[in-house]
């Protein structure tokens, strides 16, 4: 109580109890407390003070485990901030035990309650909170409570067998996966699923250590791990077991857990790994105990069917094995039923115990492979090259075998091993002769054609052939090859295959560059006796060398489809008679040192060792060498020939590139000099002294055409094309251009006779107009249908 003045003051009330009715408050100031005072004592009244009904109000928070309550208390405040959980009591109208985890006052009138719970709930329950007086401020009345009806939610565990397509996850994608029931084949590594609704998995466990397998028949049994000791043992569930004692577990097989992934508090994934072989369909049971579930009390128990596989061993090549062709072949194998292992960390097995070759003679493994390397994926088809350095004169059969170590799921004691057989046929020895003619032969001009004969001699009963002609791509270019009169003219020519390899120089050590085309054809009509022509080989002559045409892998097919090997006899490439005393610098040998001579010192530029467009003799082919044959054009030198052939060939802007080479030289030989002088006149030639537009060709066309011109300076060049009306078609944008001369098919404009939307134009006259920096020009083109 506080004296504000000499006849007021301020009272500050204190109240513990409870009203249950509305009750007025009377103040009694007795005559001591007055000055002057000696009357009676005198009252005061307050207005009429208001009963209020406290209670108490409970709310599960959204959860589906009900671990969290609200509790709201109204007319009333909470007696502390404090822990008041001994004041609160909990109760189940089923008698289920409910423990109160933790209570906490978020505020004066509001608390959170959370639950421990361990039971399932079966039916509709009401969970009754009790607040005893000492948790409400100043409250003496009787206990308050509140009710939480309970409704029981759908819950289920599902578990689904599927498998893994690390394939995806190997070619940049996520990692898929497909259901798919379990077998011998894929239970390695397969996955099973587990999907809850209405808990959650407890994320305290390890869940590993809930989950147990075992299996109806006794063939695959509890949860075992293996895990490799050294070089000569295993620890199979925590107990060490020499490797040459565990022959008897490919009669029992087990099924062990890999991993266990938490993908969600509702979603797990096991990952399985697998030893052992089934002989016949099995069961495999997973139990999941109760206490990898939140608020559950009971396992769960499945049965996954697992079906038995007869595993196989297949092969295949990408040609039949023959005699022939069997070093450097490859085979593919692919175990049915399993897989093989990629990365088998066996030290104490090679590749080479673990794949073994038998069969003929002589045929070694030179190279073992797999289709899958990476070692997340761990498993895939094994890819041997073959190798073979002898002969067998009937057929016979190659004999693979795969062991056990190689195979996953089989435990290193296995003796399993399986077996595939690839037939091999022997190529018999013909009396033919097939030879390349003529022999020997000049090389003609550069550039100019060289077509050669693949002759046969003395066949009989030759239905099909192969042959690898190999030619040295320095001295010839391959153009074409035709069937020719031997086979009937409905006979099938396989498409020419090119390839190269690369050889060294017993001399020089050099790696020199060796072309290949193999031809062959085929009949289904009758076979042929005798001589005759089986193809024509057309070559282009690049330069002028020594060198060979020569033979390989050729054989001859009979009617009944079996080979034959034959006698061959190769070709000698000369150089043409009188080459030592050519005129120097005509390297085309056609009695002139001309432009053409300059275009192939040009194409051989960075070309090293013997070579005629080396004209200095240095080793390698420059541009000096260019140079020099420039001199070599004569007095007539001033004014090259530039006839359209030269045009298609060389620019203006070639010479000039050609002239900066050569002007970083600094030669002061007389030759060299005046060979630069002849470049430049060149170039001056390959200039046009003023830029036009020139006739289309052909004109009338249908349905294309070509625009040459002229550019006396370099320029951005643009084509427009007009109808008769007026009215734009198509416009043609060539770019920034150098000067010279843009008249050959190769050069000039071209338009395919459609607009801007890739339309055929109509037939009718079009006008075609160039501008080029600040020319501009037009004519006129009629499309004839």
């Amino acid at each position: 109580m506080d004296r504000v003045n000499d006849t007021k003051v301020t009272v500050k009330l204190t109240f513990s109890g409870n009203i249950d009715v509305d009750t007025p408050l009377v103040f009694t100031v007795g005559p001591g407390a007055i000055a002057d005072y000696d009357g009676a004592a005198l009252t005061a009244q307050l207005p009429v003070v208001t009963a209020v009904e406290e209670s108490l109000v409970a709310a599960a928070e959204e959860n589906p485990h009900l671990n969290v309550v609200k509790l709201t208390l109204s007319g009333r405040q909470f007696a502390g901030r404090g822990s008041i959980k001994d004041t609160l009591m909990i109760s189940s109208s089923d008698g289920g035990a409910v423990e109160i985890l933790h209570a906490a006052i978020v505020s004066d009138t509001e608390m959170t309650v959370s639950l421990g719970f361990n039971e399932d709930i079966r039916s509709d329950v009401v969970l009754t909170f009790t607040l005893g007086e000492d948790a409400i401020s100043r409250y003496s009345g009787p206990a308050l409570t509140a009710e939480v009806p309970v409704t029981p939610i759908a819950f289920s565990l599902t578990a689904s067998t599927e498998t893994p397509l690390y394939e995806e996850l190997l070619n940049g994608g996520e990692l898929i996966t497909v259901k798919s029931p379990l077998t011998e084949a894929n239970l390695y590594w397969s996955l099973i699923r587990l999907t809850l609704t209405g808990r959650e998995f407890n994320a305290k466990l390890n869940i590993e250590d809930t989950l147990t397998f075992s299996s109806i028949d006794g063939r695959i049994v509890g949860q075992n791990d293996i895990t490799p000791v050294g070089d000569t043992a295993l620890e199979i569930d925590g107990e060490v077991v020499d490797i040459d004692d565990l022959v008897h577990l490919n009669d029992i097989g087990f099924v062990g857990i890999d991993a266990v992934d938490r993908v969600s508090d509702t979603e797990l994934v096991i990952s399985l790994i697998f030893d052992g072989d089934l002989d016949t369909d099995s069961i495999l049971t997973l139990t999941v105990g109760a206490d990898a579930i939140l608020g559950y009390d009971e396992d769960f128990t499945f049965e996954f069917p697992v079906t038995a596989v007869e595993e196989s061993l297949t092969a295949s090549t990408e040609f039949s094995l023959t005699e022939e062709n069997l070093n450097g072949n490859i085979v593919r194998l692919a175990l049915n039923g399993r897989q093989l292992w990629v990365n088998a960390d066996l030290d104490e097995i090679t590749d080479e115990e673990a794949i073994t070759i038998s069969g003929i003679e002589g045929v070694t493994i030179e190279d073992i492979s797999f289709t899958q390397s990476n070692w997340f994926v761990g498993y895939g088809d094994a890819i041997i090259e073959l190798g073979f350095n002898d002969n067998f004169d009937t057929d016979a059969t190659l004999t693979i075998t795969v062991a056990s170590p190689l195979i996953v799921g089989y435990d290193l004691g296995s003796d399993k091993k399986f077996t595939v057989e690839l037939p091999v046929s022997a190529t018999r020895q013909s009396d033919a002769t097939v030879s390349i003619s003529p022999s020997p032969i000049a090389l003609t001009s550069i550039g100019e054609k060289l077509t050669l004969n693949l002759d046969i001699a003395n066949g009989e009963n030759v239905a099909g052939y192969q042959a690898t002609v190999s030619f040295d791509p320095s001295v010839l270019n391959y153009v074409e090859s035709v069937n020719r009169n031997y086979l009937p003219a409905d006979a099938f020519f396989v498409e020419p295959i090119l390839d190269y390899d690369w050889l060294r120089d017993p001399f020089s050590d050099d790696l020199i560059l060796i072309r290949h085309v193999t031809i062959a054809g085929n009949t289904l009509a009758e076979a042929r006796n005798g001589d005759g022509t089986l193809a024509n080989i057309t070559f282009e002559v690049v330069d002028y060398k020594p060198s060979e045409v020569t033979l390989s892998n050729v054989y001859l097919v009979d009617a009944d489809g079996k080979r034959w090997e034959v006698t061959t006899e190769n070709c000698e490439v000369i150089e043409p008679p009188g080459l030592a005393e050519r005129i120097f610098g005509d390297l085309n040998i056609d009695g002139d040192v001309n432009i053409q001579d300059l275009i192939i010192v040009s194409n051989r530029f960075g070309v090293k060792g013997q070579n005629p467009a080396d004209v200095n003799g240095d080793g390698i082919v420059d541009i000096v060498d260019l140079v020099l044959v420039a001199n070599a054009f004569g007095a007539n030198a001033a004014a090259p020939s530039l006839n359209p052939q030269v045009l298609e060939q060389l620019t203006a802007a070639d010479v000039k590139e050609w002239l900066t080479q050569a002007q970083k030289i600094t030669l002061t030989d007389p030759d060299y000099k005046r060979g630069i002088t002849v470049l430049e006149q060149l170039h001056k030639a390959l200039i046009p002294k003023t830029t036009a537009l020139l006739p289309n060709f052909p004109n009338p066309f249908n349905p294309e055409t070509w625009i040459p011109y002229h550019l006396a300076k370099d320029a951005d060049v643009t084509l427009h094309i007009y109808a008769m009306n007026g009215t734009l078609v198509r416009t043609l944008t060539l770019g920034h251009q150098s000067a010279g001369m843009y008249q050959s098919r190769s050069r000039a404009a071209y338009w395919d006779g459609k607009n801007e939307f890739g339309e055929k134009v109509a037939t009718g006259v079009y006008f075609y107009r160039l501008t080029a920096g600040d020319f501009s020009a037009t004519r006129k083109m009629l499309i004839r249908k």
